[in-house]
């Protein structure tokens, strides 16, 4: 199975199971196309899943600006809204776009450190339950 079949059948966005249409829009297949409606349908779908693609178009849709303080610097972060805990920089769909965001440095710690501040408040709730 190849990275993208074993993306597409994990995609909570995809429609992988549906035949003759793209399981990325859901649009059915012109003539002669087997997976993708369009070369542009197959490149949103591997933008979506692969960090070094996903990371620009995030920079590109928020306008090289940070989302928290607006602040336009050389050097921008990418943020995981959704922490990605073990998941690293492997493809995947915690890359989707609607789950990074651009921030500078000072609002990128100050957000992770929250974020990881929930984590250990969650990670200890979990363990006195048990």
């Amino acid at each position: 199975m190849s990275e993208i079949d074993r993306l597409l059948t994990e995609c909570r966005e995809a429609a992988v199971d549906a035949d003759g249409v793209c399981p990325w829009c859901g649009r059915a297949l012109p003539a002669r196309r087997r997976r993708w409606c369009s070369d542009p349908c197959r490149a949103d779908f591997v933008a979506n899943h692969f960090w070094g693609l996903a990371r620009e178009r995030a920079l590109a849709r928020d306008e090289h600006r940070c989302t928290t303080c607006g602040v336009r610097r050389r050097k921008l972060e990418v943020h995981h809204v959704d922490p990605r805990r073990g998941q690293g920089y492997a493809a995947g769909c915690h890359h989707h776009l609607d789950l990074l965001e651009t921030l500078c440095h000072a609002c990128h710690v100050e957000v992770t450190n929250v974020q990881r501040r929930g984590l250990l408040a969650l990670d200890h709730a979990s363990r006195q339950q048990q």
